[in-house]
Formats: C-alpha cells, structure tokens, sequence
C-alpha cells in the first residue's frame, strides 16, 4: 500500500492489565513477567512446574510470573464499501498501513481489526507478530461484501477491554458507523476517527466527537496526505 507520513495519535490512553501467560504472547500480545521460582499450590497449572529444580529439590517447584501492563492500540479498517468509489478503501488500507510503520518499534501493541472474508484480528510488537505480516495482511485485504458493518462491532466488542487506545480509519459517517464509535467512546476508550470521503462531499458532522473536534480527522480523495499534514503527517 501507498504510505503517507503520520504523527503518532495523541490520545493519553493508560496501561491496560493483559491477563495471560508468555506463552499467549505469540498469539495475542498478552504478557506476563518471570519473576522467579516457588512451591507449588494446588490449583497452578502444570505447564508452570520447573521439573529440573523439583529433581534437584525433591518437592513441586513452579515458575512464578508478575502480570503486565501494557499500551495496545486498537487499528480499525473499515473494510465495508457498498457501492462507494473504490478509491475509498484503497485510501483507507494506505492510512492503516501507514500508522502501522509509524507505530512500529514503540513499546505497546497494535492490534489491527477488520472483516474480509472472515474476522481479522491480528497483534504486531512485543514478541507478537512484526509490522511485516500486518503490512502483507492489509496489502491482501478485500473490500466486504457478505457481512453488515455491524460485523465490525461485533469483532471490536470482543477486544475492546484490552485496548488502550484506537484508531478507527472509516469509509463514510453514516449512522452505524457513529453509533460503533459512540459505543467504544461510552467504553472509555480514547478514540481517533479518521473519515475518507469524496473530494466534494463537505466535512463531516462532529456528531460523537462534537467534544473531541481534533481527534475527528476528515480526508477527502485526492488531499489525503494535506489532511494528514494538518495533524502532523504528510505524504512520504
């Protein structure tokens, strides 16, 4: 996908507790710090018992871990065009992958969500996926055809509790799209919306951002790197 420069979202989310072990990390992004070794308790997994130093001790050893916090950004692409110009998502896909290599190498997470063909929920950074395979993913993804946008909410209900923060990149204002982010305003999640839209089409009513008008971004085809610009970024 096209890149464009982006500034990194200003949106003051706080540390959320990812539950899990480091062996989800691989998977989902969640983390947990070894922190040392101590007796087994009835009721701790077995897959945390340290067999070596049980044989060398002659009782249950088991890893102890401590449970992180940690920032996780929640990308969102609109994948759902109807029969908007096409130009639309193509704009859309470059946006997402733009604040994918912007964000790449910070210390959180990003989790980048969208429904093509299926449910796509995919984490880069801290021992998860690298920016490489979010960047190949969204260079294969496809408008939707076959799902309401509703899909989408359903998909970010699923993971919303662990965001800190989110970026959803939007391919119209329409009511669904509104009532998703009043939704995950309502949430507390700290929110950035990115709006695509026809370069003749007038901005975009505030609506569920009317008090948070900066983090209500409007890129119109044709000037989406000037609009971009206007919030810190531009066209690389």
């Amino acid at each position: 996908p096209r890149r464009y420069r982006v500034a990194p979202p200003d949106l003051r989310g706080g540390r959320r507790y990812q539950p899990g072990g480091r062996q989800v990390v691989g998977g989902v992004g969640d983390a947990r710090e070894f922190c040392g070794l101590r007796d087994y308790r009835p009721g701790d997994p077995l897959r945390h018992i340290e067999w070596r130093a049980w044989a060398r001790t002659g009782r249950p050893v088991v890893r102890e871990y401590q449970e992180e916090y940690l920032m996780r950004l929640g990308l969102v692409l609109d994948s759902f065009l109807g029969d908007r110009d096409p130009e639309l998502f193509e704009e859309a896909v470059s946006v997402c992958a733009s604040h994918v290599e912007a964000l790449a190498g910070g210390e959180g997470l990003i989790d980048l969500m969208f429904v093509g063909t299926e449910a796509i929920h995919l984490s880069s950074g801290r021992g998860t996926t690298d920016q490489r395979r979010l960047l190949e993913v969204l260079a294969c993804a496809e408008p939707c055809r076959d799902a309401p946008f509703e899909a989408l909410t359903a998909l970010l209900s699923r993971h919303q509790e662990r965001l800190s923060s989110c970026i959803c990149v939007l391919l119209d204002w329409d009511g669904p799209r509104r009532e998703m982010v009043r939704w995950l305003r309502s949430r507390g999640v700290p929110l950035q919306v990115l709006v695509l839209h026809e370069e003749d089409a007038p901005p975009p009513d505030p609506g569920p951002m009317a008090d948070r008008p900066r983090h209500l971004l409007p890129l119109p085809l044709g000037r989406v790197a000037e609009g971009l610009a206007r919030h810190g970024g531009g066209m690389r």
